[in-house]
């Protein structure tokens, strides 16, 4: 058996408050050992870490010492503890900072108008507007606003703070509220499947990647059937072997990378050299360049990087009697709906994702993949997998289906059979990825001392077909999304 053993990294702070990172992935091929600690981890040291562990969450976040306890087990692993009182724990948000003597902008998503002057009696009712008047402060009064066009802020912003009023709480969503919805019943199979006509709410081609449900999430139609807010790997997923995994749309044979060496990186006494590919297999990267692009010949060559071969990623896998011989969803042309494969990387060393091009096209078992991939930087054969945003699937409670050309919402409630959704419940369809962007036309222009404090940020959709970028010569790769520049005054 392959076993990742842990590291444990005490850093001692200068205010003497110890922090524990975990780079844990105790793993086996065959399957056992995954976890926080290895079978033959001792007793003392499965509780002891733990309540490191708590100790510094205590530190960063005193409000949420009953949720760390629970979810570090310490009932289990340390006996005679007991679980603090969320009662009695003290409120971090909403903070209660104080309001501006002078030169403010107040915001009030229920009784504002953008018409108003923005003072605390006449606010304004958008952030967005509300950042255009230039004020020294921007105050938000309570309320989640739904943010459908990302907040922009740039050098015009400097010495600005955006804040909640004090004691209110504030929220910024990536998420459209669905109101007034018409619920009929759907014809579809599954336990009790109403839909709903989006068309007046979704009137772009956006996909909705996650519902919220009276605060609760909602996922996309997947097989086999998981909650992936409770049940986890090797719940929900389909096994695989090497052979399955079929061949790349990029060869690595021979490898058409721009092979690179960067020496004398003084600076850096690992990689003091510094050698990797450009484009090759790694053009589905931005930029295109990883460590892993390099010859397997050569790679890793005494840096003692065991088992390295030249990067690349599978074309599709051939999924066999795993899954079913056709769903007409996924054969359907001119679609805007698109259905994705999740998969591990073999010995669970990176998730994927990836978009699905045809399923099972020509009388094949195949699937053939299309965007995605790009969110480990090892690449290879994959291993346990599952498949989502398939209508066909729509068969328990908590998933749904939005059919981006119909604009309809399909949807398995947790109402009694034959009951409709209740009218009261409050529905959010997760629909943006940024809410707020900070830039400066140039690092030598860059954005100074804006402050955003008390604002809470929620509902935002998932990044994992975004472009990544693999920043080191580290087995991940990050989504490239943004960065900060920091200069030292």
């Amino acid at each position: 058996d392959l076993k990742l053993q842990f590291l444990y990294f005490i850093v001692i702070s200068n205010m003497k408050h110890a922090a524990v990172f975990l780079a844990a992935a105790a793993a086996t091929v065959s399957g056992q050992g995954y976890g926080p600690d290895q079978p033959d981890t001792p007793a003392d040291f499965m509780c002891d870490w733990r309540k490191l562990s708590a100790e510094y969450a205590k530190v960063l976040r005193p409000d949420a010492e009953a949720l760390v306890y629970d979810a570090l087990e310490l009932q289990k692993y340390c006996n005679g503890t007991v679980r603090p009182d969320p009662s009695k724990l003290p409120t971090v948000f909403p903070p209660k900072n104080p309001l501006p003597q002078s030169n403010a902008v107040y915001v009030d998503g229920t009784k504002g108008e953008d018409s108003n002057s923005g003072s605390i009696d006449k606010p304004v009712k958008t952030i967005s507007h509300a950042l255009t008047m230039k004020a020294g402060t921007v105050v938000i009064r309570a309320g989640t606003y739904y943010i459908q066009e990302t907040l922009k802020m740039g050098v015009e912003h400097n010495g600005m703070t955006v804040t909640n009023y004090p004691g209110e709480e504030v929220w910024l969503s990536g998420g459209r509220k669905l109101e007034n919805l018409q619920w009929k019943k759907s014809s579809l199979k599954g336990f009790n499947i109403w839909e709903a006509d989006l068309s007046s709410i979704m009137t772009d081609d956006k996909e909705i990647s996650e519902l919220r449900v009276d605060g609760q999430r909602a996922w996309m139609a997947r097989f086999p059937n998981a909650n992936p807010e409770s049940q986890y790997w090797p719940i929900g997923y389909l096994t695989s072997s090497t052979h399955d995994w079929t061949t790349p749309k990029i060869s690595p044979t021979p490898n058409t990378a721009t092979l690179v060496n960067v020496t004398g990186r003084t600076w850096d006494t690992y990689f003091a050299d510094f050698s990797g590919g450009i484009n090759g297999t790694c053009s589905i990267y931005d930029p295109p360049f990883s460590f892993f692009c390099q010859n397997t010949s050569t790679i890793g060559k005494g840096s003692g990087c065991g088992g390295c071969f030249t990067y690349y990623l599978p074309g599709g896998l051939n999924t066999k009697t795993s899954l079913p011989k056709t769903y007409p969803s996924l054969t359907k042309t001119g679609t805007k709906n698109k259905a994705y494969l999740s998969a591990w990387r073999a010995a669970h060393w990176a998730n994927w994702k990836f978009e699905i091009d045809s399923y099972h096209a020509n009388d094949t078992t195949d699937i053939i993949f299309g965007k995605g991939g790009f969110q480990g930087a090892r690449g290879g054969p994959g291993s346990d997998y599952y498949i989502e945003n398939v209508i066909e699937e729509l068969d328990v409670v908590g998933e749904y289906y939005f059919d981006i050309d119909t604009k309809m919402l399909y949807i398995s409630s947790n109402t009694t059979a034959g009951t409709p959704p209740s009218a009261d419940s409050e529905i959010i369809a997760v629909t943006e990825k940024d809410l707020l962007s900070i830039t400066s036309p140039s690092k030598t222009t860059p954005v100074k001392n804006v402050k955003i404090t008390g604002i809470g940020f929620r509902d935002t959709r998932q990044t994992m077909l975004e472009p990544h970028g693999v920043p080191s010569g580290g087995d991940w790769s990050l989504e490239r999304d943004g960065c900060r520049v920091h200069r030292e005054p």
